[in-house]
């Protein structure tokens, strides 16, 4: 008993003595949501940069001049964006740009192909450079993966900057003219012509086989 009490005193004081890092949170996704940045704020997450595509990441990247901590995430929940040949060669430069002392990387994914052509692309990099890229391989479900993985870390993200993406009007639906008819000249009323099928006035209580009861609507 006195065994388990030490592993249990050891591991609190593991947990105790554990350093928090700051960090400046970088995502890339495939898909954003609306909201994704007021979400993981109220979550204590804060995003730095929220970018949709490799290309504009790489651009930001390259003016990235401060000595801070960084952690990019890359989220693939599976539209394919990531993984067109295009986005395979930037995907290939953003990880050349992350320098191993500053950056860390979290790629999480829906799709085997996509981890391997990520850890090839690591592992060719990290041949000819002296320190190793640190990354993380999480396969993606939902965005609780996305919030489950970065609580993970012992780091916080505190530097704000990223906006969420604002949908204009997102419950009118716009759609395109293309002309109308003029009104038929149709009432219930009219019903009455058809054959083996009489009119039933809506306060008769009578039996009603062979008929359908009539509102007076003119459409």
């Amino acid at each position: 008993m006195i065994f388990f009490n030490k592993k249990a005193q050891e591991k609190e004081k593991q947990n105790e003595t554990s350093v928090i890092e700051d960090k400046t949170l970088i995502l890339l996704l495939d898909n954003p949501k609306a909201g994704i940045i007021s979400y993981l704020s109220q979550l204590g997450i804060e995003v730095k940069s929220l970018h949709t595509d490799v290309e504009t990441l790489n651009m930001s990247l390259l003016s990235y001049t401060t000595e801070d901590k960084c952690r990019v995430v890359v989220v693939d929940s599976g539209t394919g964006k990531f993984t067109s040949k295009e986005a395979e060669y930037n995907l290939y430069g953003l990880i050349d740009l992350l320098n191993p002392s500053i950056f860390s990387l979290t790629v999480l994914s829906t799709n085997k192909s996509f981890f391997k052509f990520v850890k090839n692309t690591v592992n060719n990099i990290n041949t000819s450079s002296e320190t190793a890229l640190n990354v993380d391989y999480v396969q993606y479900e939902t965005i609780k993966t996305l919030v489950d993985t970065l609580k993970s870390y012992p780091e916080r993200y505190l530097e704000k900057g990223a906006e969420d993406t604002v949908i204009a009007e997102p419950l009118k639906y716009k759609g395109k003219f293309i002309g109308y008819y003029d009104r038929l000249p149709l009432s219930f009323s009219d019903f009455s012509t058809l054959k083996d099928i009489t009119l039933q006035d809506t306060s008769d209580t009578r039996d009603i086989q062979n008929s359908i009861r009539a509102f007076k609507v003119v459409i």
